[in-house]
């Protein structure tokens, strides 16, 4: 965010800094989420008490990710001529706003758009958790039987 504010610009700084703060977190609280929508459907289709297996999964390519990312930005950077120990130029700061500031929001905006089309509204998976309820009444009441 603070490719875009001009040098000397405090308050459009702090701004900025204050819109990413609060929007940042939400990566780390929606995604689990979903997640655990998944581990809810999969519970009812049968797969069992996998939730172990579906947050490993999760955090495995999430790290696959960051990785992945460092392995294409930089190597981007370099190709697009940036030079960290040269003076700063025009197309080296150009080329910093692309790939670490542009880039990675075009793929947050792709993300959220699946995030937001989830085929799991809020109806369906109200569905799914009445059926896990009774799935585990009739377990109880098996156990207990």
């Amino acid at each position: 965010a603070l490719a875009i504010v001009p040098a000397g610009g405090f308050l459009p700084a702090a701004a900025a800094r204050v819109v990413v703060g609060c929007s940042a977190g939400a990566l780390f609280v929606l995604m689990p989420s979903l997640a655990a929508d998944a581990i809810d459907y999969g519970a009812v289709r049968g797969l069992g008490a996998q939730g172990g297996l579906y947050m490993s999964v999760f955090s495995l390519v999430s790290k696959a990710a960051t990785a992945a990312a460092i392995g294409v930005a930089l190597p981007a950077l370099q190709a697009a001529g940036f030079d960290p120990r040269a003076p700063a130029t025009t197309e080296g700061a150009q080329a910093l706003r692309t790939i670490c500031l542009f880039l990675p929001f075009g793929l947050l905006a792709v993300g959220g758009v699946v995030a937001w089309t989830h085929p799991l509204s809020r109806q369906r998976h109200d569905v799914i958790v009445r059926r896990l309820e009774r799935l585990r009444r009739r377990a109880g009441v098996a156990a207990a039987g």
